[in-house]
């Protein structure tokens, strides 16, 4: 017999009927008794929180951006009534929470999918709906449903006759589990008091228990990467990177995340006007993990680099020298770099690399932030400016100086692993301007692998190589790196020398409105997909044009995505805000995209006489 995968078609179908939304502005009451009925060893939980409420949500964040657009309240209402015989819904509490789990199972190789539906009253339900059978002396109630291809389904009412538990007919061990044997043991007890607030108060919470997770598929998992390694070795041989490296840098993420992670979690809250969803990764005390994860004095405090950040970038970035975060991640970081390295690399290299590293984030002050700014007159097409505090001056250039000799000496053993060379070259002293000096680098890139996918492009247009120019002006860094550096860095150090902006950008101010507390954040950005696919096109393999030119966007953008992030003791959390303004901006690129991209027809055949 085929054993039943994790989440087969079947299984997943009654769920996805109820689920695959995601939620409304308006929360649960917190004494809605579901995460009572929710095992704390559950593989995962997913909640729709007032599901009626939430529908409506959705539509209104939806609504105007396609004209045959059907209203996803009316599609799962109707499906959902289909499935349970009461298609006015008249017995089911839409205005109640839903949710589904996956429970583990000893006996059985698969969890158990367990929906909850809140229903008026559940005798009542099954008296008067035709799908429901005659519930057996254990309770248990067929659910035979012609209306809808689904597998054989089992219900029994949960205690309080308010919730109709459902699963498939082979897993009905995971009904008597829930009904006769939690014995406390539910996501009511084991869930923090913050995570509680999340389950019950969000439209929709999804929730995963990593540890069980871990338990339940970690040799699932390594063997789907050994295939995986095995088919990325069948592949063409114009990769720039090996498939050992490229497994070992996903085995090493997915071993972290199963190992180090006691949960993680996600909120999404829509509006008219916004979409928000919230991640929270929760960490193992005592691991690595953990320790990178420790909250600063100035977690508190607003990052005052956010003035140099101004309007029209394409990206812009903040955040704070939180020294365990920054360590814990530039070690892991060289771990992963190290994955590419072509064989030259040995254990005291690395150790070096870590050290200087570390040397360096020693030297920084409290804040740092930048943006990049497309520029698609200039090569390469954009540009960056970048500001960190220097805490000492010193150290910081001397910690600098090592990490440049580092780098030209090792850059060749980590970029030949990926089909690339580089050259990188700086100069002290450039130049002097208001009494600060200035000092320069150089770094160009090329992809020496002339069948590597986009190889020609991205040589051509990284021709020119990245121009940096830097200076420190009253223990702040400045940095310009692209075309006219040179002038860039002197209007910064202007801007620094009077004192720097007397208030934020506007689109730094909006961004910081549609995230609750990204004042404060430890980390903070905003992100234009429209800015972006002004240079897209440069990015494109497009074989055979011919004399065509790539299609031009000309969509004025005044929305931004914002993400914000916040770091206490063990835990993460990172909110990401997108605005239906920009959602409708980048439905308008993309149409411009594609009315002016249309590839060349082919050239008929001559006719031979």
């Amino acid at each position: 017999m085929r054993r039943s995968s994790f989440l087969t078609r079947n299984n997943t179908l009654y769920c996805v009927l109820i689920l695959l939304t995601v939620a409304s502005a308006h929360g649960a009451v917190a004494d809605d008794n579901l995460l009572e009925l929710t095992p704390a060893d559950s593989l995962f939980c997913i909640r729709i929180n007032n599901l009626g409420e939430t529908l409506k949500a959705v539509d209104s964040f939806t609504g105007g951006l396609s004209k045959s657009q059907m209203k996803l309240e009316s599609l799962v209402t109707s499906q959902l009534g289909a499935m349970l015989g009461d298609p006015n819904l008249a017995l089911i509490d839409t205005s109640g929470n839903f949710a589904v789990f996956g429970l583990p199972l000893h006996e059985q190789p698969a969890p158990a999918l367990v929906v909850v539906v809140p229903v008026k009253d559940y005798t009542s339900l099954i008296r008067s709906s035709p799908v429901f059978g005659e519930p057996d002396e254990a309770g248990i109630s067929k659910i035979t449903s012609k209306a809808l291809p689904l597998p054989p389904l089992i219900s029994m009412a949960a205690p309080g006759n308010k919730f109709a538990m459902i699963t498939t007919a082979t897993q009905s061990n995971a009904l008597f589990f829930i009904k006769n044997d939690l014995s406390g043991k539910t996501l009511a007890s084991s869930l923090d008091a913050d995570e509680q607030k999340k389950a019950t108060g969000s439209p929709i919470w999804a929730w995963s228990n990593m540890p069980a997770v871990s338990r339940q598929y970690g040799t699932v998992v390594q063997g789907g990467l050994e295939s995986l390694k095995k088919t990325l070795q069948t592949m063409p041989q114009n990769q720039p990177a090996n498939p050992d490296a490229i497994i070992k840098i996903y085995a090493d993420i997915l071993t972290t995340l199963l190992n180090e992670t006691r949960f993680l979690s996600i909120t999404i809250t829509p509006s008219a006007d916004l979409m928000r969803s919230e991640t929270t990764i929760a960490t193992v005390p005592g691991t690595d993990s953990a320790k990178m994860l420790t909250a600063t004095a100035s977690s508190i405090r607003q990052n005052k680099l956010l003035k140099y950040l101004t309007n029209g970038a394409m990206m812009n970035f903040a955040y704070k020298t939180n020294a365990p975060f920054w360590k814990g991640l530039n070690a892991r970081s060289i771990d992963l770099m190290m994955s590419f390295a072509s064989g030259d690399l040995s254990e005291e290299d690395k150790k070096a690399i870590e050290a200087v590293s570390a040397k360096m984030i020693d030297t920084l002050g409290e804040y740092l932030a930048g943006a990049m700014t497309i520029d698609k007159s200039s090569t390469p097409p954009f540009t960056y400016t970048y500001f960190a505090e220097i805490k000492d001056v010193d150290k910081f250039n001397e910690a600098f100086d090592e990490s440049t000799e580092l780098w030209m000496r090792l850059s060749d053993v980590f970029l030949k692993g990926l089909g690339m060379e580089t050259t990188f070259s700086v100069e002290r002293n450039t130049a002097v301007y208001e009494g600060v000096t200035i000092d320069s680098a150089m770094l160009t890139m090329k992809y020496t692998d002339p069948n590597f996918p986009q190889a020609e492009t991205i040589n051509a247009m990284y021709a020119e190589g990245f121009s940096y120019r830097f200076a420190i002006v009253d223990k702040l860094l400045v940095c310009a790196v692209g075309a006219d550096s040179d002038l860039k860095i002197r209007a910064l150090i202007d801007t620094v020398k009077r004192g720097g902006p007397k208030t934020l950008s506007s689109e730094i101010v909006e961004a910081q409105k549609l995230i609750p507390n990204a004042d404060s954040a430890d980390f903070f950005g905003t992100y234009n997909y429209i800015r972006l696919f002004e240079i897209a096109g440069a990015f494109m393999p497009i074989p055979d044009t011919g004399n065509m030119q790539m299609p031009t966007i000309d969509v004025p953008s005044k929305s931004n995505i914002a993400l914000a992030g916040h770091i206490t003791d063990g835990k993460i959390t990172t909110t990401i805000a997108l605005p239906k303004e920009h959602l409708i901006e980048m439905q308008a690129a993309f149409e411009q995209f594609q009315k002016q991209f249309t590839p060349p027809k082919p050239t008929p055949a001559h006719k031979h006489k």
